[in-house]
């Protein structure tokens, strides 16, 4: 139904007129519809709802992901509400526009973004690399006579409770036995391993009961959560030795809830990561949600373009031009996918915000809105 359409009105200057459309919601939710759309214009859709569930699948139902809003008396309604919304920026009774810097900082997921939140504490790091120098024999090899092909692992379903508890028995047995398992004689390595079980222990990866602050200004709650998961990512190790800090990565996606899917390009690295990933299925991790595969090159470049994963890392740090090309040149499939080269740990949250969705929470406690003036 069109309740409003000036789009062909002449005005002037460049201007395009305003639009407001309603739709059902099943029209939303089962075809390919502007509702869906990034469109640049003064363009609204009104859409209708019979359920809190069936609002937040429409909500969640665009393969955009940069700015929502919500507007509710009853708190419970928001409390059960809020941790289920798919978007980087969420305002809840209030203006759902003008993100301020250290306030609310902002990005988006899925096709609006690749998640960075600018104008936070942790933006800067994103302009920042750290430089490492290869040996010849970490470079990528794909000299493979024979290839053992998994299926592509997704996210898990379990409670973060649960992911936790396998998390922590895992880090345990892999710690216990660190020289078995990673080949590794050295107890500065080992220490890693130790600090990333202390804060399994300490909570620090219950990211649903953790709020990061942001500014505080009068009338408004404002923080960022970590809790959503990235989705189902790749782990390509072309090197021929284990290290601290892919086994690290590797826990950390478990304990979050990604899928993890670990590519080899040769016969020694995969017999490496073969026990850790038996030991990590022997912890209460599906083989739906964590596999292990030797690929050829040219399957592996297939995969690259065609495979249905949300982000890749590169256990190695090196990334070839054809590569490359296959990863960028990709068809978009629902979100960008990002990419990562290892680097050494910084510290947990910096790899925390590697690999989720972080979005940015503006909450008005106030009955006439909290002040929205740059100058506070």
């Amino acid at each position: 139904r069109i309740i409003l359409d000036k789009s062909q009105n002449e005005f002037s200057g460049f201007c395009v007129g305003p639009s407001i459309f309603e739709l059902s919601s099943d029209t939303v939710l089962k075809h390919d519809t502007i509702a869906k759309q990034e469109v640049f214009g003064p363009l609204i859709h009104i859409i209708g709802y019979d359920s809190i569930d069936e609002a937040i699948t429409i909500f969640n139902s665009t393969e955009y992901a940069l700015t929502g809003g919500l507007f509710c008396q009853s708190q419970d309604d928001i409390d059960y509400i809020l941790p289920k919304l798919e978007a980087g920026n969420i305002y809840v009774n209030r203006p759902s526009t003008g993100a301020r810097v250290a306030i609310e900082p902002f990005g988006g997921f899925k096709k609006s973004g690749t998640g960075p939140k600018a104008g936070g504490k942790s933006y800067i790091r994103l302009f920042s690399q750290s430089v490492s120098v290869m040996n010849k024999d970490e470079n990528l090899k794909y000299d493979l006579q024979i290839e053992v092909k998994n299926y592509l692992a997704h996210p898990s379903k379990l409670l973060e409770e649960r992911r936790i508890y396998n998390a922590k028995k895992l880090a345990g047995s892999i710690y216990k036995q660190f020289e078995v398992y990673l080949g590794l004689v050295t107890e500065q390595e080992k220490s890693k391993l130790k600090d990333f079980l202390k804060a399994l222990r300490l909570n620090e990866l219950n990211l649903s009961d953790r709020q990061f602050s942001n500014r505080y200004i009068p009338g408004q709650l404002s923080y960022i959560k970590k809790d959503m998961a990235l989705g189902s990512g790749l782990f390509l190790d072309a090197s021929t030795k284990l290290t601290t800090d892919s086994v690290i990565d590797l826990l950390l996606n478990l304990a979050i809830g990604n899928g993890v899917s670990l590519i080899a390009t040769n016969n020694i690295i995969f017999n490496k990561w073969k026990s850790l990933i038996e030991l990590a299925h022997s912890c209460g991790f599906s083989p739906y949600n964590i596999s292990l595969s030797l690929y050829k090159r040219s399957t592996l470049l297939s995969l690259f373009a065609e495979g249905d994963y949300d982000f890749i890392v590169f256990l190695n740090k090196q990334i070839d031009e054809e590569i490359s090309q296959k990863i960028y040149h990709r068809e978009f499939k629902g979100q960008l996918v990002k990419v990562f080269q290892k680097q050494e740990q910084v510290n947990l949250d910096t790899s925390i915000d590697q690999y989720t969705k972080c979005r940015s929470f503006a909450i008005n406690t106030m009955r006439h809105g909290a002040p929205l003036e740059l100058t506070i």
